[in-house]
């Protein structure tokens, strides 16, 4: 079964995927609006087999966590000064960020924050309060 990488950089209201194409190799990039949230469903629903999906860690983003998880996808959430430290150029751009994110995750190097499932985070209240 392939693995499918997606590097996003996500934002309150939008987010800039990159990913590659099993059939080419070709690096792909989309924008999603977080308006429609059925849009974004549909997007992250159309990929089969194991989908691991990356994106810095932030507060606007337990609601994208939990529809991942919905649809079986894994979610890597990254350091957010480490993926910035990693970077080779200075500008930062959400296209620059999302294949940043993406690199990382393809070449082992994506520094990973430790949760927990939501299931099991859900048993601590403490814990529901931070993610939620």
């Amino acid at each position: 079964m392939n693995t499918i990488y997606i590097g996003v950089d996500f934002h309150a209201r939008q987010q800039t995927i990159c990913y590659l194409t099993i059939e080419n190799g070709e690096l792909q990039l989309h924008e999603l609006k977080h308006q429609n949230k059925e849009e974004v469903r549909a997007f992250y629903a159309q990929f089969q087999g194991h989908v691991i999906v990356g994106l810095e860690a932030s507060g606007y983003s337990p609601w994208f966590e939990r529809l991942l998880e919905e649809l079986g996808c894994e979610v890597w959430l990254g350091h957010a000064t480490e993926i910035r430290r990693r970077a080779r150029w200075r500008q930062k751009n959400d296209r620059r960020d999302a294949e940043l994110i993406l690199e990382l995750m393809l070449h082992d190097e994506f520094p990973r924050l430790y949760l927990p499932p939501l299931q099991v985070a859900k048993c601590c209240a403490c814990f529901v309060t931070a993610r939620s």
